[in-house]
């Protein structure tokens, strides 16, 4: 018979409580199965840089295998809206949605991720300051080694998957955007000039 991991959330915090909506996820590493549940915010979250919020008072946010993988700490702008986040993850600051994040991986400084699958298990993934927007999941990040993104918007609204794989350090002021070639099914990374 097959496991079933359920980690310890009675942490108490005072940004959001656990509800009892479950998903199971099988663990390719062990072969058990971890458990993740759902948010519920239990006061307004944010404000984000537009002077909104993340999420309102009584609004139900993605799934977490543990409260170290969502900050807790009062005042803290840190929200995840549909998404799974397990493993090592933790989200101190900043907003996810549509994502699936696992393993060692780290979001500060404000960032933004959307419709983007990463995997920190060869290493860690550290973003910070920075945006990336997917559609369905079409980006994927994975660490071979510490992998550390700062500063950067990458957005892909393509069909096709962008990948970036590796360690190292991405960082800058620049905007990059995945086009696709009328000509050629061959997809390019391109930098835009826009800010």
């Amino acid at each position: 018979m097959t496991e079933i991991v359920e980690k310890d959330i009675s942490k108490e915090n005072e940004n959001y409580e656990l509800t009892d909506n479950k998903v199971v996820l099988p663990d390719k590493d062990s072969g058990k199965f971890r458990v993740l549940r759902q948010i519920r915010a239990i006061k307004d979250i944010g404000p984000d840089k537009f002077g909104g919020f993340f999420a309102k008072k009584g609004d139900l946010g993605g799934f977490i295998e543990s409260k170290g993988n969502l900050n807790s700490e009062s005042g803290a702008s840190a929200w995840i809206e549909d998404g799974l986040v397990y493993g090592d993850t933790v989200i101190k600051e900043g907003f996810v949605r549509d994502s699936v994040l696992e393993g060692k991986i780290r979001i500060d400084g404000g960032s933004i991720i959307v419709g983007v699958k990463m995997e920190g298990k060869e290493g860690s993934i550290d973003i910070n300051r920075s945006k990336i927007y997917g559609a369905n999941g079409n980006i994927e990040i994975v660490s071979t080694g510490n992998l550390i993104i700062e500063d950067l918007r990458i957005s892909n609204y393509g069909e096709s998957t962008l990948k970036i794989v590796g360690n190292g350090v991405i960082k800058g002021k620049h905007n990059f955007e995945e086009v696709k070639s009328e000509k050629s099914s061959v997809n390019e990374l391109k930098e835009s000039e826009r800010t």
